[in-house]
């Protein structure tokens, strides 16, 4: 299976909850305002929407594309990095386990001094593990950037039984 072009963002979903979530908890906070205590809602306000929509475009701002090797990401920042796939170092597979949240589960990936991470809410997760897999398959990552169990993960991954 070769992958010509390859594309990992957040789901566009998650955005429409977010929005949703924000606009429910703007109009709460106009109706607390309307009713008493003016200057301390309206500085929460203010701050909640700052902070809301840094996460927002945080959200909407991260992609990952691979084409015919070539990696192109935005980070959430919106900072710019290309790099080719023999210029990746080491690829990790990562776990978090939350008391409140599902657990998580990342690919994070090494190059040029820098470290990005993938994680299975965004589309393209499962397509971006069976890439790299394809990838140590042929031989065309650097030697040891992927080790037998970080393998078994991608493969974990790639699979969709985590779901």
């Amino acid at each position: 299976m070769k992958l010509e072009k390859l594309k990992v963002s957040f789901d566009k979903k998650d955005v429409a909850y977010f929005i949703t979530f924000f606009i429910m908890t703007l109009v709460a906070c106009i109706f607390i305002l309307f009713n008493e205590n003016y200057r301390g809602i309206g500085i929460f306000g203010i701050v909640f929407t700052i902070c809301a929509m840094l996460v927002f475009i945080s959200t909407i701002v991260f992609k990952l594309e691979v084409e015919n090797n070539n990696f192109k990401i935005r980070t959430k920042f919106g900072k710019k990095h290309e790099f080719n796939l023999s210029e990746i170092e080491r690829v990790f597979c990562i776990k978090r386990s939350g008391i409140k949240l599902n657990t998580k589960f990342y690919i994070k990936i090494y190059a040029k001094d820098h470290f990005y991470e993938v994680n299975n809410q965004m589309d393209g997760f499962e397509t971006l593990a069976e890439y790299f897999i394809q990838m140590y398959i042929n031989d065309e990552l650097y030697e040891n950037a992927i080790d037998k169990e970080t393998i078994e993960q991608l493969k974990f991954y790639a699979s969709k039984n985590y779901k």
